[in-house]
Protein backbone atom coordinates (compact mmCIF):
# COMPACT_ATOMS: atom_id res chain seq x y z
CA UNK A 1 0.00 0.00 0.00
CA UNK A 2 2.42 2.35 0.75
CA UNK A 3 4.53 1.76 -2.62
CA UNK A 4 1.30 2.67 -4.46
CA UNK A 5 1.20 5.73 -2.57
CA UNK A 6 4.55 6.64 -3.45
CA UNK A 7 3.69 5.99 -6.83
CA UNK A 8 1.12 8.15 -6.91
CA UNK A 9 2.92 10.77 -5.03
CA UNK A 10 5.61 10.94 -7.95
CA UNK A 11 3.21 10.85 -10.49
CA UNK A 12 1.26 13.88 -9.27
CA UNK A 13 4.08 15.97 -8.80
CA UNK A 14 5.28 14.95 -12.41
CA UNK A 15 2.04 15.57 -13.60
CA UNK A 16 1.97 19.36 -12.24
CA UNK A 17 4.85 19.59 -13.64
CA UNK A 18 4.40 19.16 -17.24
CA UNK A 19 1.36 21.24 -17.05
CA UNK A 20 3.31 24.14 -15.38
CA UNK A 21 5.90 24.19 -18.14
CA UNK A 22 3.07 23.46 -20.68
CA UNK A 23 1.72 27.09 -19.32
CA UNK A 24 3.00 29.97 -20.42
CA UNK A 25 3.73 31.24 -17.01
CA UNK A 26 6.77 28.58 -16.15
CA UNK A 27 10.02 30.46 -15.34
CA UNK A 28 12.45 30.13 -12.55
CA UNK A 29 10.98 33.34 -11.89
CA UNK A 30 7.50 32.15 -10.34
CA UNK A 31 7.00 31.06 -6.85
CA UNK A 32 4.93 27.90 -8.06
CA UNK A 33 8.79 26.29 -9.34
CA UNK A 34 10.53 26.97 -6.16
CA UNK A 35 7.24 24.91 -4.46
CA UNK A 36 7.71 22.02 -6.86
CA UNK A 37 11.46 21.97 -6.10
CA UNK A 38 10.89 22.14 -2.65
CA UNK A 39 8.46 19.28 -2.82
CA UNK A 40 9.91 16.98 -5.30
CA UNK A 41 13.09 16.95 -2.73
CA UNK A 42 10.97 16.49 0.95
CA UNK A 43 7.63 15.21 -0.25
CA UNK A 44 8.23 12.77 -3.27
CA UNK A 45 12.37 11.78 -2.90
CA UNK A 46 12.38 11.56 1.04
CA UNK A 47 9.56 9.96 2.13
CA UNK A 48 10.35 7.26 -0.82
CA UNK A 49 14.46 7.18 0.28
CA UNK A 50 12.71 7.01 4.11
CA UNK A 51 10.87 3.66 3.13
CA UNK A 52 12.88 1.78 0.59
CA UNK A 53 16.21 2.94 2.54
CA UNK A 54 14.93 2.44 5.92
CA UNK A 55 15.78 6.17 7.04
CA UNK A 56 15.52 6.35 10.93
CA UNK A 57 17.63 8.99 12.39
CA UNK A 58 14.73 11.18 12.45
CA UNK A 59 12.52 8.83 13.80
CA UNK A 60 14.77 7.83 16.57
CA UNK A 61 15.67 11.77 17.14
CA UNK A 62 12.09 12.66 17.55
CA UNK A 63 11.20 9.58 19.90
CA UNK A 64 8.17 9.07 17.27
CA UNK A 65 7.76 6.27 14.70
CA UNK A 66 4.78 6.52 12.04
CA UNK A 67 2.49 3.35 11.30
CA UNK A 68 1.66 2.70 7.92
CA UNK A 69 -1.64 4.76 8.40
CA UNK A 70 0.27 8.07 8.95
CA UNK A 71 2.89 7.55 6.96
CA UNK A 72 0.29 7.17 4.48
CA UNK A 73 -1.81 10.15 5.45
CA UNK A 74 1.32 12.34 5.99
CA UNK A 75 1.30 11.83 1.68
CA UNK A 76 -2.19 12.64 1.39
CA UNK A 77 -1.67 15.99 2.83
CA UNK A 78 1.48 16.68 1.51
CA UNK A 79 0.20 16.04 -1.85
CA UNK A 80 -3.36 18.72 -0.96
CA UNK A 81 -0.98 20.99 -0.05
CA UNK A 82 0.33 20.60 -3.88
CA UNK A 83 -2.42 21.23 -5.73
CA UNK A 84 -3.80 23.75 -3.39
CA UNK A 85 -0.68 26.14 -3.63
CA UNK A 86 0.00 24.96 -7.46
CA UNK A 87 -3.94 26.27 -7.89
CA UNK A 88 -4.15 29.33 -5.91
CA UNK A 89 -0.52 30.86 -6.88
CA UNK A 90 -0.85 29.98 -10.90
CA UNK A 91 -4.22 31.97 -10.73
CA UNK A 92 -3.51 34.70 -8.81
CA UNK A 93 -0.01 35.17 -10.64
CA UNK A 94 -1.10 34.73 -14.48
CA UNK A 95 0.50 37.66 -16.58
CA UNK A 96 2.00 38.34 -19.30
CA UNK A 97 5.78 37.59 -18.71
CA UNK A 98 7.07 38.63 -21.96
CA UNK A 99 11.30 38.21 -21.46
CA UNK A 100 11.40 39.68 -25.01
CA UNK A 101 9.67 43.18 -23.91
CA UNK A 102 12.82 44.65 -22.95
CA UNK A 103 16.66 44.23 -24.54
CA UNK A 104 19.72 43.20 -22.73
CA UNK A 105 20.68 47.02 -22.48
CA UNK A 106 17.17 48.12 -21.55
CA UNK A 107 17.45 46.09 -18.24
CA UNK A 108 21.13 47.22 -17.81
CA UNK A 109 19.96 50.39 -18.20
CA UNK A 110 17.40 50.18 -15.09
CA UNK A 111 20.40 48.56 -12.84
CA UNK A 112 22.16 52.25 -14.16
CA UNK A 113 21.73 54.42 -11.08
CA UNK A 114 21.19 57.84 -11.18
CA UNK A 115 23.17 60.66 -9.06
CA UNK A 116 20.45 60.47 -6.48
CA UNK A 117 20.07 56.91 -6.77
CA UNK A 118 24.47 56.57 -6.62
CA UNK A 119 24.36 58.91 -3.33
CA UNK A 120 21.17 57.45 -1.62
CA UNK A 121 23.21 54.26 -2.32
CA UNK A 122 26.54 55.05 -0.74
CA UNK A 123 24.59 56.28 2.46
CA UNK A 124 23.36 53.07 3.04
CA UNK A 125 26.46 51.53 2.63
CA UNK A 126 27.49 53.68 5.60
CA UNK A 127 25.60 53.03 7.73
CA UNK A 128 23.96 49.59 7.54
CA UNK A 129 27.29 48.11 6.38
CA UNK A 130 29.04 49.48 9.96
CA UNK A 131 26.28 48.16 11.30
CA UNK A 132 26.68 44.66 9.93
CA UNK A 133 30.10 44.57 9.59
CA UNK A 134 30.00 45.27 13.85
CA UNK A 135 27.31 42.84 14.47
CA UNK A 136 29.87 40.09 12.69
CA UNK A 137 32.50 41.47 14.29
CA UNK A 138 30.99 41.08 17.60
CA UNK A 139 29.68 37.47 17.20
CA UNK A 140 31.99 35.93 15.08
CA UNK A 141 32.90 33.63 18.48
CA UNK A 142 29.37 32.36 17.89
CA UNK A 143 26.88 32.19 20.84
CA UNK A 144 27.22 30.26 23.84
CA UNK A 145 25.15 28.90 26.17
CA UNK A 146 26.88 28.34 28.95
CA UNK A 147 27.01 31.94 30.40
CA UNK A 148 30.24 32.82 28.15
CA UNK A 149 31.44 35.11 25.26
CA UNK A 150 29.28 37.64 23.52
CA UNK A 151 26.56 36.54 23.08
CA UNK A 152 24.87 34.65 25.35
CA UNK A 153 21.55 32.42 25.03
CA UNK A 154 19.87 29.76 26.80
CA UNK A 155 17.15 27.35 25.58
CA UNK A 156 13.00 27.58 26.16
CA UNK A 157 11.19 25.25 25.12
CA UNK A 158 12.97 24.22 22.24
CA UNK A 159 13.74 27.72 21.67
CA UNK A 160 16.99 29.63 21.68
CA UNK A 161 16.99 32.86 23.04
CA UNK A 162 19.53 35.78 23.72
CA UNK A 163 20.06 36.57 27.22
CA UNK A 164 22.21 39.29 26.81
CA UNK A 165 21.98 41.17 23.78
CA UNK A 166 19.11 41.34 21.25
CA UNK A 167 18.61 39.77 18.00
CA UNK A 168 18.37 42.85 16.34
CA UNK A 169 22.11 43.70 16.88
CA UNK A 170 23.10 39.33 17.00
CA UNK A 171 21.65 39.02 13.44
CA UNK A 172 22.64 42.56 11.74
CA UNK A 173 25.70 40.83 10.67
CA UNK A 174 23.20 38.90 7.67
CA UNK A 175 22.85 42.58 6.31
CA UNK A 176 26.18 42.29 4.10
CA UNK A 177 25.38 39.43 2.04
CA UNK A 178 22.19 41.98 0.66
CA UNK A 179 24.52 44.70 0.98
CA UNK A 180 27.17 42.81 -1.14
CA UNK A 181 24.89 42.34 -3.78
CA UNK A 182 23.85 45.81 -3.99
CA UNK A 183 27.59 46.40 -4.13
CA UNK A 184 27.82 44.56 -7.56
CA UNK A 185 25.14 46.63 -9.14
CA UNK A 186 26.68 49.55 -7.46
CA UNK A 187 29.90 48.90 -9.04
CA UNK A 188 28.48 48.02 -12.53
CA UNK A 189 29.41 44.55 -12.47
CA UNK A 190 33.45 44.76 -12.54
CA UNK A 191 35.13 42.18 -11.56
CA UNK A 192 36.56 43.63 -7.85
CA UNK A 193 32.97 44.66 -7.20
CA UNK A 194 32.40 40.61 -5.85
CA UNK A 195 35.30 40.55 -3.41
CA UNK A 196 32.66 41.29 -0.83
CA UNK A 197 30.60 38.57 -1.74
CA UNK A 198 33.05 36.38 -1.26
CA UNK A 199 34.50 37.88 1.78
CA UNK A 200 31.10 37.18 3.39
CA UNK A 201 30.84 33.56 1.87
CA UNK A 202 34.33 33.10 3.22
CA UNK A 203 32.55 34.68 6.75
CA UNK A 204 29.46 32.51 6.50
CA UNK A 205 31.62 29.28 6.08
CA UNK A 206 33.90 30.19 9.06
CA UNK A 207 30.71 30.86 11.03
CA UNK A 208 29.45 27.67 10.19
CA UNK A 209 25.44 27.61 10.55
CA UNK A 210 23.25 30.16 8.98
CA UNK A 211 23.88 28.61 5.36
CA UNK A 212 20.88 30.07 4.34
CA UNK A 213 21.72 33.41 4.38
CA UNK A 214 24.87 32.89 1.77
CA UNK A 215 22.63 30.29 -0.47
CA UNK A 216 19.87 33.34 -0.50
CA UNK A 217 22.20 35.86 -2.00
CA UNK A 218 23.80 33.45 -4.62
CA UNK A 219 20.27 32.61 -5.39
CA UNK A 220 19.61 36.12 -6.02
CA UNK A 221 22.41 36.68 -7.80
CA UNK A 222 21.60 33.95 -10.03
CA UNK A 223 18.33 35.32 -10.69
CA UNK A 224 19.65 38.90 -11.48
CA UNK A 225 21.78 37.40 -14.38
CA UNK A 226 18.92 35.42 -15.85
CA UNK A 227 16.91 38.81 -15.84
CA UNK A 228 19.57 41.29 -17.47
CA UNK A 229 19.80 37.97 -20.13
CA UNK A 230 16.24 37.63 -20.40
CA UNK A 231 16.05 34.17 -19.71
CA UNK A 232 13.19 32.26 -18.36
CA UNK A 233 15.70 29.04 -17.16
CA UNK A 234 19.15 28.37 -16.76
CA UNK A 235 21.44 26.72 -19.23
CA UNK A 236 21.99 22.97 -18.53
CA UNK A 237 25.74 23.47 -18.41
CA UNK A 238 25.13 26.06 -16.44
CA UNK A 239 23.37 24.02 -13.92
CA UNK A 240 25.39 20.84 -14.27
CA UNK A 241 28.32 23.00 -13.18
CA UNK A 242 27.31 25.28 -10.35
CA UNK A 243 24.13 22.95 -9.03
CA UNK A 244 26.67 20.23 -7.92
CA UNK A 245 29.04 22.80 -6.40
CA UNK A 246 26.52 24.39 -4.68
CA UNK A 247 24.89 21.15 -3.10
CA UNK A 248 28.65 19.72 -2.02
CA UNK A 249 29.51 23.05 -0.20
CA UNK A 250 25.89 22.89 1.37
CA UNK A 251 26.30 19.34 2.23
CA UNK A 252 29.78 19.50 3.76
CA UNK A 253 29.31 22.44 5.97
CA UNK A 254 26.31 20.74 7.24
CA UNK A 255 28.31 17.93 8.05
CA UNK A 256 31.42 19.67 9.27
CA UNK A 257 30.01 22.70 10.33
CA UNK A 258 32.68 24.21 12.03
CA UNK A 259 35.81 22.60 10.05
CA UNK A 260 37.13 26.24 8.41
CA UNK A 261 37.16 27.86 11.83
CA UNK A 262 38.75 24.50 13.26
CA UNK A 263 41.43 24.13 10.88
CA UNK A 264 42.50 28.45 11.42
CA UNK A 265 42.21 28.28 15.12
CA UNK A 266 44.01 24.68 15.12
CA UNK A 267 41.33 22.89 16.94
CA UNK A 268 40.89 19.10 16.85
CA UNK A 269 38.15 18.01 14.30
CA UNK A 270 35.04 16.75 16.45
CA UNK A 271 33.44 14.92 13.55
CA UNK A 272 35.01 11.84 12.33
CA UNK A 273 32.46 9.86 13.10
CA UNK A 274 30.84 11.33 10.36
CA UNK A 275 33.43 9.41 7.98
CA UNK A 276 32.28 6.36 8.69
CA UNK A 277 28.58 6.58 7.70
CA UNK A 278 27.03 4.44 4.96
CA UNK A 279 25.61 6.34 2.21
CA UNK A 280 22.46 5.57 3.30
CA UNK A 281 23.12 7.69 6.22
CA UNK A 282 24.95 10.67 4.58
CA UNK A 283 21.54 11.26 3.10
CA UNK A 284 19.32 10.70 6.24
CA UNK A 285 19.82 14.28 7.06
CA UNK A 286 18.08 17.03 8.97
CA UNK A 287 18.43 19.42 6.03
CA UNK A 288 15.25 17.77 4.12
CA UNK A 289 13.09 16.15 6.18
CA UNK A 290 10.22 17.67 6.65
CA UNK A 291 8.67 14.44 5.49
CA UNK A 292 9.39 13.30 8.92
CA UNK A 293 8.89 16.13 10.48
CA UNK A 294 5.06 16.83 8.98
CA UNK A 295 4.84 12.89 9.94
CA UNK A 296 5.22 13.87 13.47
CA UNK A 297 2.47 17.22 13.51
CA UNK A 298 -0.01 15.46 11.43
CA UNK A 299 0.19 11.98 13.69
CA UNK A 300 -0.05 14.29 17.26
CA UNK A 301 -2.71 17.23 15.85
CA UNK A 302 -5.11 16.76 17.09
CA UNK A 303 -4.98 13.52 18.03
CA UNK A 304 -2.69 13.59 21.36
CA UNK A 305 -2.87 17.59 21.60
CA UNK A 306 -7.21 17.31 21.54
CA UNK A 307 -6.66 21.08 20.00
CA UNK A 308 -5.34 22.90 17.16
CA UNK A 309 -4.15 26.16 17.27
CA UNK A 310 -6.57 28.00 15.44
CA UNK A 311 -3.94 30.35 13.80
CA UNK A 312 -2.81 31.45 17.27
CA UNK A 313 0.58 30.56 16.38
CA UNK A 314 0.63 34.10 14.14
CA UNK A 315 0.19 36.19 17.06
CA UNK A 316 4.03 36.11 17.69
CA UNK A 317 4.10 38.75 14.94
CA UNK A 318 2.49 41.37 18.02
CA UNK A 319 5.24 40.17 20.21
CA UNK A 320 8.31 38.93 18.04
CA UNK A 321 9.41 42.60 17.35
CA UNK A 322 9.68 43.76 20.55
CA UNK A 323 13.70 43.10 22.00
CA UNK A 324 13.78 40.51 25.00
CA UNK A 325 16.39 43.30 26.28
CA UNK A 326 13.57 45.51 26.72
CA UNK A 327 10.93 42.82 28.08
CA UNK A 328 12.41 40.42 30.32
CA UNK A 329 9.29 38.16 30.72
CA UNK A 330 8.22 38.11 26.98
CA UNK A 331 6.56 34.83 26.45
CA UNK A 332 8.97 32.80 24.31
CA UNK A 333 6.53 31.92 21.16
CA UNK A 334 3.40 32.75 20.68
CA UNK A 335 1.60 34.59 23.78
CA UNK A 336 -1.24 32.13 23.30
CA UNK A 337 -0.26 28.61 23.30
CA UNK A 338 -3.00 25.75 23.42
CA UNK A 339 0.04 22.91 23.24
CA UNK A 340 3.80 22.23 22.42
CA UNK A 341 4.46 19.98 20.12
CA UNK A 342 7.53 19.30 22.59
CA UNK A 343 5.28 17.70 25.00
CA UNK A 344 5.10 14.69 22.90
CA UNK A 345 8.12 14.22 21.50
CA UNK A 346 11.37 15.76 20.83
CA UNK A 347 10.88 18.73 18.52
CA UNK A 348 12.91 21.22 19.68
CA UNK A 349 14.92 22.71 16.15
CA UNK A 350 12.70 20.85 13.63
CA UNK A 351 10.38 22.38 11.14
CA UNK A 352 6.85 22.06 10.85
CA UNK A 353 6.35 23.18 7.17
CA UNK A 354 3.86 25.05 5.40
CA UNK A 355 1.51 22.51 5.08
CA UNK A 356 2.16 21.58 8.78
CA UNK A 357 1.31 24.77 10.23
CA UNK A 358 -1.58 24.70 8.29
CA UNK A 359 -2.54 21.49 9.65
CA UNK A 360 -1.67 22.68 13.33
CA UNK A 361 -4.26 25.76 12.81
CA UNK A 362 -7.44 23.43 11.62
CA UNK A 363 -6.51 20.02 9.89
CA UNK A 364 -7.69 20.26 6.40
CA UNK A 365 -9.28 23.18 6.65
CA UNK A 366 -6.24 24.90 8.07
CA UNK A 367 -4.22 23.13 5.44
CA UNK A 368 -6.28 25.07 2.67
CA UNK A 369 -6.68 28.01 4.37
CA UNK A 370 -2.97 28.47 5.24
CA UNK A 371 -1.70 27.46 1.99
CA UNK A 372 -3.94 28.95 -0.13
CA UNK A 373 -3.81 32.59 0.89
CA UNK A 374 0.23 32.00 0.95
CA UNK A 375 -0.09 30.67 -2.78
CA UNK A 376 -2.39 33.72 -3.54
CA UNK A 377 -0.24 36.19 -2.30
CA UNK A 378 2.71 35.21 -3.43
CA UNK A 379 1.00 35.04 -7.03
CA UNK A 380 0.07 38.36 -6.87
CA UNK A 381 3.66 39.10 -5.85
CA UNK A 382 4.94 37.16 -8.99
CA UNK A 383 2.23 39.72 -11.25
CA UNK A 384 3.41 42.74 -9.35
CA UNK A 385 7.22 41.90 -10.15
CA UNK A 386 6.41 41.68 -13.94
CA UNK A 387 3.99 45.13 -13.99
CA UNK A 388 7.29 46.51 -12.63
CA UNK A 389 10.09 45.72 -14.88
CA UNK A 390 11.47 49.53 -15.31
CA UNK A 391 11.68 50.14 -11.35
CA UNK A 392 15.29 48.72 -10.04
CA UNK A 393 13.58 48.53 -6.42
CA UNK A 394 11.05 46.53 -6.68
CA UNK A 395 12.48 44.22 -9.31
CA UNK A 396 15.54 43.83 -6.54
CA UNK A 397 12.77 43.24 -3.28
CA UNK A 398 11.17 40.31 -5.33
CA UNK A 399 14.61 38.60 -6.72
CA UNK A 400 16.04 39.36 -3.18
CA UNK A 401 12.57 37.38 -1.72
CA UNK A 402 12.22 35.08 -4.04
CA UNK A 403 14.76 32.39 -2.95
CA UNK A 404 13.64 32.83 0.74
CA UNK A 405 10.31 31.59 -0.24
CA UNK A 406 11.91 27.97 0.67
CA UNK A 407 12.44 28.84 3.75
CA UNK A 408 8.82 29.99 4.37
CA UNK A 409 8.14 26.73 2.32
CA UNK A 410 10.57 24.57 4.95
CA UNK A 411 9.47 26.54 8.15
CA UNK A 412 6.08 27.53 7.80
CA UNK A 413 5.70 29.83 10.46
CA UNK A 414 6.25 33.85 11.13
CA UNK A 415 10.32 32.82 10.75
CA UNK A 416 10.43 34.21 7.27
CA UNK A 417 9.31 37.82 8.42
CA UNK A 418 12.60 37.68 10.67
CA UNK A 419 14.85 36.36 7.42
CA UNK A 420 13.27 38.93 5.26
CA UNK A 421 13.84 41.83 7.31
CA UNK A 422 17.53 41.56 7.17
CA UNK A 423 17.42 40.37 3.60
CA UNK A 424 15.20 43.38 2.21
CA UNK A 425 16.02 46.23 4.57
CA UNK A 426 19.20 47.40 2.61
CA UNK A 427 16.55 47.79 -0.27
CA UNK A 428 13.75 49.16 1.36
CA UNK A 429 15.76 52.01 3.40
CA UNK A 430 17.77 52.58 0.03
CA UNK A 431 14.45 53.52 -1.93
CA UNK A 432 13.11 55.20 1.16
CA UNK A 433 16.43 57.15 1.04
CA UNK A 434 15.61 57.80 -2.75
CA UNK A 435 12.32 58.57 -2.30
CA UNK A 436 12.79 61.52 0.61
CA UNK A 437 16.22 62.82 -1.52
CA UNK A 438 13.57 63.28 -4.41
CA UNK A 439 11.01 65.37 -2.84
CA UNK A 440 12.65 68.58 -2.43
CA UNK A 441 12.97 68.35 -6.65
CA UNK A 442 9.96 67.90 -7.15
CA UNK A 443 8.57 70.89 -4.93
CA UNK A 444 11.30 73.01 -6.62
CA UNK A 445 9.78 71.89 -9.68
CA UNK A 446 6.17 72.72 -8.91
CA UNK A 447 7.27 76.37 -7.48
CA UNK A 448 9.26 77.17 -10.72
Amino acid sequence: MIELSLLLQVLLWVLLCVLFLGSSQASLFHPITWYLVFHGLVFVIRPTLVHFAEFERLWLYMGFFPDQTQFLHTLLVSSFGLVVFFGFCLYSGWERNDYQSMTMPQRLSVLALDPMATSTLKLVFVLLGSFGLFSAIYTIGGANLHGEGNVQMTIVDGHAIFTNTTAYFAHARNLLGPLSLLFIIFARFRWWSYWPLLLYAFYRTYMGHARWTLVVILLSLLLLFLWIHGRKWLKIKTLVFFLPILLLWFSVLGDYRYALKNTILGYEMTEKWLEQRTWAEKLDTADFANFDYLAYVVSVVPEETYTFTYGTQYLKLLTEPIPRILWKDKPVGSPIQFFSLNEYGNFAGRTVSLVGDGWMSGGWFGVFITVAIVGFLLGRFHRWFWQNQDNVFRVLLYILALPLTIQLYRDGNISIFKFMLFTLFPVWVWWFFYKMSKKPLAREAKSV
